[in-house]
């Protein structure tokens, strides 16, 4: 299986034809919950259909706020899509460094370091087996879609998640998630404050469709489709 550094490069290589739906393909880590109630993904898309390469990082603090950074513009990235369910878009550098094969620091200047280390399970291993082996037309259907999620459900042990649905702005989704890695270890310093140790929320987060997992999971070659969206040139 191929290691989670090399998700970008793959990404590149890995761009689908012309959509007519908006498209995004790339990497991410899905989620991470904290005991303390803060919550951080993380998404680096390397070609997208309504704009340049983007990373951004999605933070939500106890109370319940989400505040959503990314290196464009919040009309050419993931505000696109949940930004009726956001607090507060600031758009900041993002970088992330790979230290090893399975472990990355993601870091925005003054606001977050971030690190966590991956591995291999044999139910991600059984789940990247499944993905891998199923047919574009398959990840296209909402049927089947809609069977899939709960049947990865008890594999990765992350929660209800959702692999199609509506975004907070109203688009529909699809996933496509064929790679899959469980996060071993976390750590986070928000604003200068360690936010404490992994593990799940009390009540599970979700916006609009969009099931966050209650455990820490990267996904690579990953595509993001939004068949009810025109992919019409985005307005500035």
């Amino acid at each position: 299986m191929t290691a989670p550094n090399a998700a970008a490069d793959r990404a590149r290589t890995r761009v689908g034809r012309p959509d007519a739906a908006e498209h995004m393909t790339g990497y991410a880590l899905m989620g991470q919950p904290f005991r303390s109630g803060h919550y951080l993904a993380f998404r680096h898309f390397v070609a997208s259909s309504i704009g340049p390469e983007y990373h951004a990082v999605w933070l939500r603090t106890p109370d319940a706020r989400w505040t959503i950074f990314a290196d464009t513009e919040p009309d050419r990235s993931c505000m696109r899509y949940i930004g009726s369910a956001v607090d507060v878009s600031v758009t900041a550098p993002i970088a992330i460094q790979w230290n090893g094969p399975f472990d990355a620091t993601v870091r925005i200047p003054g606001k977050l370091e971030w690190r966590f280390e991956l591995a291999e399970s044999p139910m991600t291993r059984l789940v990247t087996l499944i993905a891998t082996s199923m047919p574009d037309a398959a990840w296209r259907s909402e049927p089947m879609l809609g069977v899939m999620a709960p049947a990865l459900r008890p594999m990765l042990r992350a929660g209800s998640m959702r692999l199609r649905g509506s975004t907070p702005n109203g688009q529909n989704f699809q996933f496509r998630p064929e790679r899959v890695w469980r996060v071993t270890r976390t750590k986070a310093v928000v604003c200068g404050s360690d936010i404490g140790a992994a593990g799940p929320l009390k009540v599970a987060e979700r916006l609009a469709d969009l099931r966050m997992p209650q455990r820490g999971l990267f996904a690579a070659d990953l595509s993001v489709r939004y068949p009810s969206a025109t992919n019409q040139p985005v307005a500035g």
